[in-house]
């Protein structure tokens, strides 16, 4: 699978029409608080969220509200708010369920993986440098970073 985090504006100029091409399906991890924003490094606006996955081969997921630097130091009730909030928007403004959520910067513990549980997502993905079939659960499904791309390639074949 290949999944792609922070909603950035320039996977619309530069990946999405390699993926296109090659009819790669692509998940896209939101922090929803920040679609559409233009502040630092540009955001897709709900309208182009809508349009890719209108296209078949793209969707959308969470990766919260705001994405916290890390999860785990968040009360309970905000980690359920970083959750619950980004799922109802997505869901709100995509008209469809939302499943899937990526802990930002991949930082989770059992209380994050219950939390994401409860929130009603049924997979979570963390940024654990393994291969996804050998994650505990799935709501500690590993995937690797582009940053790693290299690791992943030896690993698979390993």
């Amino acid at each position: 699978a290949v999944t792609f985090a922070d909603n950035y504006a320039g996977f619309l100029k530069f990946a999405a029409p390699i993926l296109r091409k090659h009819r790669v399906p692509v998940t896209m991890f939101v922090h929803t608080d920040y679609v559409g924003s233009q502040v630092g490094r540009p955001k897709m606006s709900w309208a182009d969220l809508i349009s890719l996955e209108r296209e078949g081969w793209f969707t959308v997921a969470s990766q919260t509200r705001t994405h916290p630097a890390d999860l785990r130091s968040l009360s309970a009730r905000s980690l359920a708010e970083e959750m619950n909030g980004s799922k109802r928007a997505l869901e709100q403004k995509l008209g469809h369920r939302v499943n899937f959520i990526a802990y930002p910067n991949g930082k989770y513990d059992l209380r994050v993986a219950t939390a994401a549980q409860a929130a009603g997502y049924t997979m979570a993905f963390t940024e654990a440098q393994t291969p996804a079939e050998r994650s505990p659960n799935l709501f500690m499904v590993a995937r690797y970073v582009h940053t790693k791309w290299r690791d992943a390639i030896a690993q698979a074949r390993s």
